[in-house]
């Protein structure tokens, strides 16, 4: 191949499915802001959706606390580990493999709650948008979510800015895979049909959103 060709590398196939191939469970705590997610949700066996469950850590955590769970990822070897996590610790979840954007294989007002930790911006923000919406379908009235994303920009070389607020790292791990760094602002926007509790950052640096499903039969009332 010519040095002087600058086409960009094709994008890595399933980026986390390699990552998670490679390193195992990668994430084992659960996020700083899960007990107060926790407080918030209906009493057990209230049932709780973990949109990109990975390799389970939120899963095993919530199951532990008596909840009904469901696990849905895009990477089969995230699914792997999350079930083999959940079998040493004689848990039970619902797992499928998914990928977010197409429709969530989940009927209409399924759920009481919905934690999502470092996923959905992993997209455009037309798909994002379309996301959410499922996110609001799938939720019961009054169901509780819980999201983070990223916040603020890496500043580094070889990464591409390819609409406002997405960029797609040219190198690395995650190379090809869209990131829409949120504001406060853009989350809001985002999350304008949901009654937002709180938005707020965690020593990690991401932005995070605590909004409940308002009490409604439909979506424009």
């Amino acid at each position: 191949m010519s040095k002087n060709n600058k086409n960009p590398m094709p994008p890595i196939t399933k980026p986390w499915d390699n990552i998670f191939r490679r390193e195992g469970r990668v994430f084992i705590e659960p996020h700083e802001a899960l007990a107060e997610f926790i407080a918030a949700l209906p009493n057990p066996p209230a049932h709780i959706l973990d949109l990109g469950c990975g390799t389970g850590r939120h899963l095993v955590a919530l199951t532990e606390h008596g909840f009904t769970m469901y696990g849905l990822d895009r990477s089969y070897h995230g699914l792997r580990l999350a079930r083999s996590w959940l079998a040493e610790k004689g848990l039970q979840t619902g797992l499928c493999l998914q990928d977010l954007k197409y429709p969530l294989p989940c009927a209409d007002n399924t759920f009481d709650g919905l934690i999502s930790t470092q996923v959905i911006h992993h997209a455009t923000l037309d798909k994002i948008t379309k996301t959410v919406d499922e996110i609001w379908r799938v939720l019961k009235p009054g169901g509780q979510v819980f999201i983070s994303t990223t916040l603020y920009p890496p500043k580094r070389p070889n990464i591409k800015e390819i609409e406002p607020g997405t960029y797609v790292p040219r190198e690395g791990s995650e190379r090809g895979l869209p990131h829409h760094y949120f504001t406060r602002e853009r989350l809001r926007l985002v999350f304008h049909a949901f009654e937002i509790q709180k938005i707020f950052t965690y020593s990690t640096r991401h932005l995070c959103l605590f909004a409940r499903k308002p009490l409604i039969k439909h979506k424009n009332d």
